[in-house]
């Protein structure tokens, strides 16, 4: 396995990149073959405890909180999935897209309210340390602060939820003294790469920032760097490469510059 390493200023975790063949253009060509993994470029693997900055939150992507969730006092009570949803509930404040029937009990701390109603509960919660909140659904969970020796390296690892650490600026910037392996707005990196062949290819970016959803082709058109795929020998034995300084990457591989 390797990694490739984006540097900038402004750069969101979020964002994507797609390695292309070499003779592809950025925007146009689809994903190389020689890439083993992984299948779905739209999304590729981002380091464990990737993070982007939301306000008064620092979002861990794909991340949750294992076994730690609160308690429904009364005031939260009145959100929960189970009281709202179980027989049905009529109004702008039900979100009951969010209740899932049959895992939603009574005894279930599922919250069926939008992000920003789950921040806001959050912050007039006692003991609230973060949140589970799903990625597409008006669906969360309160954590204690139980979470705050699991972040962010311990996080277990969902497809559907992030997890929202309150207090973005001092907490978010403990947690990257304490894992500096993750991606920041500053440098992103993707791992593992791996590649069944050698060869050179292209890396394309996709920038949110700049409008790009990453779904489509054409969202990667920028052309960010060259990717040499061969045993530091080989590259050694070639003058171009002999000239450049190369540095290692937190995850596997080198990055080299003139």
């Amino acid at each position: 396995d390797t990694s490739i390493e984006i540097g900038g200023t402004g750069l969101l975790t979020t964002e994507r990149i797609m390695v292309v063949d070499c003779g592809g253009q950025c925007g146009v060509a689809g994903p190389t073959k020689s890439e083993a993994a992984p299948a779905d470029r739209a999304t590729p693997p981002v380091v464990a405890g990737v993070f982007d900055d939301t306000g008064a939150y620092v979002s861990f992507l794909g991340r949750y909180c294992i076994q730690h969730h609160l308690g429904l006092g009364e005031t939260l009570a009145a959100h929960a999935c189970a009281s709202k949803c179980m027989d049905g509930c009529v109004g702008d404040h039900c979100h009951c897209e969010g209740y899932k029937a049959g895992i939603d009990t009574m005894d279930s701390t599922a919250l069926c309210v939008t992000q920003a109603k789950c921040q806001d509960l959050c912050d007039a919660t006692e003991g609230c340390y973060g949140i589970d909140m799903h990625k597409d659904l008006p669906r969360c969970f309160l954590n204690s602060d139980g979470c705050a020796s699991d972040v962010p390296g311990l996080l277990g690892i969902a497809c559907d939820y992030n997890f929202l650490l309150r207090g973005a600026v001092t907490t978010a910037n403990a947690a990257l003294e304490a894992a500096p392996g993750i991606s920041t707005s500053t440098t992103l990196r993707f791992s593992p790469m791996r590649f069944s062949a050698g060869g050179t290819f292209k890396v394309c970016f996709c920038d949110r920032a700049g409008g790009g959803t990453c779904d489509n082709i054409a969202d990667y058109k920028i052309e960010v760097g060259t990717v040499y795929v061969s045993g530091i020998s080989c590259l050694l034995d070639q003058q171009k490469f002999r000239r450049l300084q190369c540095t290692s990457q937190y995850w596997g591989g080198l990055s080299c510059a003139p």
